[in-house]
């Protein structure tokens, strides 16, 4: 037990947060959190689509406001890996992986004062993107959540291979984010 210190002498008394408490609030505070990103795709979705988001630095854009600029006209960008958009696409994306972007930026893509829309699985390639993009003097948006938040928020925009609505989501450690009526598939850890 600690003890607080007792400018007038005597005994010492126990700190009124003793640590117990605090680690049972800790605890408690830890599960909470736990169980809502576990059992709430909506809510995992806001905190790791932000999070992945905000560590870039990019300018964002929601769904469905990038849904819109899209059907007025502006650019829409997954820089996903091929194998990627072949399972799933948002209607309308032109695939431009990453890796081709940072080495290439838009090249072979008139942008022609429109807009940029960039997306990924979850937000944070998709950043990356249109953070460099932005640097080039681009009017580039990282549509938050990516193809994830689509999938939640306008299912009918994802286009997909097979004969039911898929998702690639990168890692299947991002599955529980996918809506039910999606199957998934993800890439397989290195080295298997």
């Amino acid at each position: 037990m600690t003890e607080e210190f007792n400018p007038a002498g005597g005994e010492s008394s126990p700190p009124a947060n003793s640590p117990w408490w605090r680690r049972i609030v800790t605890v408690a505070i830890v599960l909470v959190v736990a169980a809502c990103i576990q059992w709430h795709r909506s809510i995992g979705l806001a905190v790791l689509g932000r999070w992945h988001h905000w560590q870039t630095g990019a300018d964002g854009v929601g769904v469905e406001t990038a849904r819109d600029w899209v059907r007025n006209g502006d650019l829409l960008i997954d820089v996903r890996e091929p194998e990627e958009f072949l399972v799933s696409h948002l209607e309308g994306a032109i695939s431009l992986p990453l890796g081709e972007l940072l080495n290439n930026g838009l090249r072979g893509h008139s942008v022609d004062g429109r807009r940029v829309v960039v997306y990924c699985t979850i937000g944070r390639r998709s950043g990356d993107a249109a953070k460099r993009l932005k640097d080039d003097g681009v009017s580039a948006y990282n549509m938050i959540g990516g193809i994830l938040q689509a999938a939640n928020d306008a299912p009918d925009w994802i286009g997909s291979s097979g004969s039911g609505p898929s998702l690639h989501v990168w890692s299947e450690d991002y599955a529980w984010l996918a809506p039910p009526e999606f199957s998934t598939t993800g890439f397989s850890v290195a080295g298997d």
